[in-house]
């Protein structure tokens, strides 16, 4: 995983890769990755910031296509 990235972080972009959501406010995404609504906010915006994601109007998906196939692997 990517290095300097905390664990709700990593966990928003393995979710991500198996498909796009609403990484903000969606109910799946939130019991899927067992976060608070807070820290799945914060994480969004920094893995925002970090060009990492890129969210469309309700949705969050990966910037990287390569990143989401190496994600869906299982690499660790």
């Amino acid at each position: 995983m990517r290095d300097g990235l905390a664990s709700s972080q990593q966990r928003h972009l393995k979710l991500l890769a198996e498909r796009p959501l609403d990484i903000l406010r969606g109910e799946e995404a939130l019991q899927r990755i067992a976060l608070s609504p807070t820290v799945v906010a914060k994480a969004g915006t920094v893995l925002e910031r970090s060009d990492l994601i890129r969210r469309g109007e309700a949705a969050g998906e990966l910037t990287s296509a390569l990143m989401a196939e190496w994600l869906r692997g299982d690499y660790d």
